[in-house]
């Protein structure tokens, strides 16, 4: 049977986005970090075709939406490019929850990242399907640490790996995925995103493919902790910012 995939990326051309994490600190920088997320897309090996869905929050930055809209329907190596341009609400989880509405009789497996992740790893999506499918009662593939001292479960960023069997039982349940509009904190949607899985029964698991941090982790503070987490030295995925 053809597996239906989709990688989202929630992109928003932003000035004055905090250099912490690594993240591009002006609007053109945005955009440079976006073509290399796109460059690097465009390289990677896979034998599962899936598609690349980039929901764009709108902050007036002509440049980068021309750039999106050129890219609108092309095909990368592994499937296409889907570009939707939406209103900011100024975070990741609100433009899953926009992909998710849109797409949800679509795709089977979806990966969701923020836009600052470059992933670079060939035929990374055939084997965190083959890990998810390898798992009893999996709801969500982590691919950031769980939390370890929050007494909510959850795993930073809703960086992961899940499907449209266990989105749709979480969307039934709240009436949207877990976003800025339903818990009105980024902090909150961060938590609650992942955790809904947890509220629904399911498991949410770290994945043993790949490192929890990035290749780049010295530029990451907020990182840092993933790496020391990590302790089977496994092979990075994912590279944060420029």
């Amino acid at each position: 049977m053809h597996t239906r995939a989709c990688r989202v990326i929630v992109n928003c051309f932003l000035d004055g986005r905090s250099s912490r994490n690594n993240s591009p600190p002006t609007k053109a920088d945005c955009l440079r970090l976006l073509k290399e997320v796109i460059t690097a897309e465009r390289k990677i090996k896979s034998q599962t075709s899936y598609d690349l869905i980039i929901v764009n929050h709108q902050t007036g930055f002509e440049a980068g939406d021309e750039y999106l809209n050129n890219l609108n329907m092309k095909k990368t190596k592994n499937g296409k490019i889907i570009v939707v341009n939406t209103e900011n609400k100024g975070v990741s989880f609100d433009g899953y929850n926009t992909a998710f509405e849109i797409f949800q009789k679509d795709y089977d497996y979806w990966i969701f990242t923020e836009d600052d992740h470059i992933l670079f790893a060939d035929n990374y999506y055939d084997k965190l399907i083959k890990e998810f499918e390898s798992l009893d009662n999996i709801g969500f593939l982590a691919l950031a640490p769980k939390s370890k001292d929050l007494r909510i479960e959850h795993s930073g960023g809703g960086f992961g790996l899940t499907t449209t069997k266990s989105l749709k039982k979480i969307y039934d349940k709240f009436g949207k995925l877990p976003c800025l509009e339903t818990h009105k904190t980024r902090a909150a949607a961060e938590i609650f995103f992942t955790n809904a899985f947890i509220q629904i029964g399911l498991n949410i698991v770290e994945n043993k493919n790949y490192s929890l941090a990035p290749i780049n982790v010295e530029q990451c503070k907020d990182h840092m902790i993933n790496l020391k987490q990590d302790k089977n030295n496994l092979p990075f995925l994912f590279k944060v910012g420029l």
